[in-house]
């Protein structure tokens, strides 16, 4: 049990803590206005020990001393120990000053036009070009009119909506690159002769149609579907909400727009999880097959199995 206490030194700050802690005061508040006599004390003590002495540890970081996984540990429980804490309460008002005024140095540009070399040295500037190379590998594309033209005809159905969905699959560019190149999507779609479908209109969370191919098909099998897109908990701790569902015949319902082609791994993980959990039946409609006017009539050609 939590309760809010009053810092006792003087600051007027609240802070959290067990009801029966003995706690007083905010971290780094018990030593307030005595700290800077007792640290330069402590310094000047070590000083005159260390004199001399060069620390065994300088220049070591702590991947080197621990290892990579303990030196990630070290760094996430220093970060939480100062998260929320101020600069001034941190180092002191005149520390926070300077820290601040060479923090906005740098957002103002200082080190514009200075390139890496200048600003680490040869061997640094080569092992960041290294770091960013890694990093972008296999991820750019050098997008030509003819790519993009090309990678726009080769999605059947797509609304400009689900433009960046595409994007972050790495199948289209980004609408910058696009209008870069074309002006605008629509010259895109000239240009392709191919053409966005119709904005989407929404009906009670669902699609326009998501929901009249639904009611098509309930229609063609008999077979009502009446939660829709309700919550559904399941056994590895995921809340999930399927398109529809049949709590009478248990049966569950998964309407597959475009960019589920995209992301097969993702849903088959989600069938698996709903089908273990519930059991029954798991029926998976393509939005493509409803628009080009299908010829299967019953609900077998629909189901799903997980193998």
């Amino acid at each position: 049990m939590e309760e809010i206490r009053v810092c006792i030194c003087g600051c007027g700050e609240k802070f959290k803590c067990w009801y029966l802690s003995k706690r007083k005061y905010i971290q780094g508040h018990a030593l307030k206005g005595k700290s800077k006599i007792i640290s330069q004390k402590t310094k000047d003590k070590i000083s005159k020990k260390l004199k001399g002495n060069i620390p065994h540890n300088k220049g070591i970081t702590n991947i080197k001393r621990y290892g990579k996984k303990k030196a990630q540990q070290i760094k996430e429980q220093h970060s939480k120990t100062l998260k929320g804490i101020t600069l001034e309460r941190r180092y002191g008002k005149e520390k926070a000053y300077e820290i601040r005024k060479h923090q906005s140095y740098i957002h103002m540009g200082i080190n514009k036009g200075i390139t890496n070399i200048k600003r680490y040295g040869k061997k640094k500037a080569q092992q960041i070009k290294e770091q960013h190379s890694k990093a972008l590998k296999g991820k750019y594309i050098k997008w030509t009119k003819e790519k993009q033209i090309l990678a726009f005809k080769n999605i059947k159905f797509i609304r400009k909506a689900e433009w960046n969905k595409f994007v972050n699959l790495g199948i289209l560019p980004a609408a910058v690159t696009v209008r870069k190149h074309f002006g605008s999507f629509q010259n895109l779609e000239e240009l392709a002769e191919k053409y966005f479908l119709p904005k989407r209109k929404k009906y009670n969370k669902e699609g326009f149609i998501e929901r009249e191919g639904i009611e098509y098909y309930q229609r063609k099998w008999g077979i009502p579907f009446e939660d829709r897109n309700v919550s559904i908990m399941c056994n590895n701790g995921k809340i999930y909400k399927p398109d529809g569902r049949n709590k009478e015949f248990n049966i569950f319902l998964e309407w597959d727009e475009p960019h589920h082609e995209y992301q097969k791994e993702k849903d088959w993980i989600r069938q698996k999880a709903i089908v273990d959990t519930y059991g029954g039946n798991f029926i998976r409609v393509k939005q493509k097959d409803y628009l080009q006017a299908i010829n299967q009539t019953t609900v077998d050609d629909f189901i799903t199995e997980v193998t």
